[in-house]
């Protein structure tokens, strides 16, 4: 997870996700605990990142 401005943030997967898409909600867990979460504004596949 990287900080960008304005409370967002950049999600990197170290696998490829399927169906990943806007209006979805993305949770950050660290065990058992929920540290963060917020809504998919887009998904960015790793062909076109690069």
């Amino acid at each position: 997870v990287e900080p960008l401005a304005g409370g967002k943030v950049h999600v990197h997967f170290a696998e490829p996700q399927r169906a990943v898409t806007p209006g979805q909600s993305v949770v950050f867990y660290a065990g058992d605990t929920v540290v963060g979460g917020g809504i998919i504004e887009k998904a960015i596949r790793k062909e076109a990142a690069e």
